[in-house]
């Protein structure tokens, strides 16, 4: 990474992921322990909510899981499957980057799981009829993915120039993060100290309404994204056996 011409394309959009994958299978080889002596591995708390008799877990940032779990709150409280609520949620998406690059996003997206930030959504969700000026031009920008679930917004939003070092837009400078985030939001589910479901992938509302699912009417889950949950002997999948379920 330290040789890439430019270290965060390298990383963020899985060139350097490739080229060793590459390496491996082209020459017959796989990974050592001694390979990893000198790497070290990094944990982070993850983020929980205590919901529907549940404690719900995902991981912390560059996941936006935090505002899959602040869409699934406010759509629980308000006992409603209105797809608007998570595309209301969506909008807090601006303060998730990666950590590494800015402490300060952690403390964000806990703040994202409290009630105050409930309450924010479902009172524009309740008054989601007043006027609203709302320009789509290009110079607004596109969001920009990758096959590994990373995106970036290509103008406005992820680029932002001439900002004060440390302040919430400082986030989305143009170097050396571009804001990186993953859609990817694993998550766990867990009821009487025992795991009930699980489920996860790289589809926001897909995600949104699978966990809603798990937690209301199991059931009947309508959802592209996978959800395993607990029936007598394990876990079993209660929607598309095709589906893989992702995370990491």
């Amino acid at each position: 990474m330290a040789d890439a011409d430019d270290p965060v394309e390298f990383f963020y959009r899985g060139q350097g992921s490739k080229r060793l994958l590459k390496f491996i299978g082209e020459g017959d080889g796989f990974i050592a322990p001694q390979d990893l002596e000198d790497c070290e591995s990094e944990f982070q708390p993850g983020v929980q909510m205590f919901l529907g008799g549940n404690t719900i877990c995902g991981p912390p940032p560059p996941s936006i899981y935090s505002v899959v779990q602040l869409a699934v709150a406010a759509m629980y409280e308000s006992n409603s499957t209105s797809l608007e609520i998570p595309l209301l949620a969506w909008d807090k998406s601006k303060l998730i980057g990666d950590a590494v690059f800015d402490e300060t996003i952690l403390d964000d997206a806990e703040q994202l799981t409290g009630k105050d930030s409930v309450q924010d959504v479902l009172k524009r969700f309740r008054n989601r009829n007043s006027p609203e000026i709302q320009a789509c031009t290009e110079m607004f920008g596109n969001r920009e993915f990758t096959e590994f679930g990373f995106f970036m917004n290509n103008a406005m939003g992820a680029f932002t120039y001439g900002t004060q070092v440390g302040s919430v837009e400082s986030r989305n400078a143009p170097q050396p993060a571009k804001c990186p985030r993953t859609q990817m939001s694993p998550v766990i589910g867990i009821k009487d100290g025992e795991v009930s479901f699980a489920s996860g992938g790289t589809d926001y509302l897909g995600t949104c309404t699978s966990l809603l699912g798990a937690l209301t009417s199991p059931e009947g889950v309508q959802s592209r994204t996978p959800l395993l949950f607990k029936k007598g002997d394990g876990l079993h999948s209660l929607n598309s056996d095709k589906s893989l379920l992702a995370g990491y």
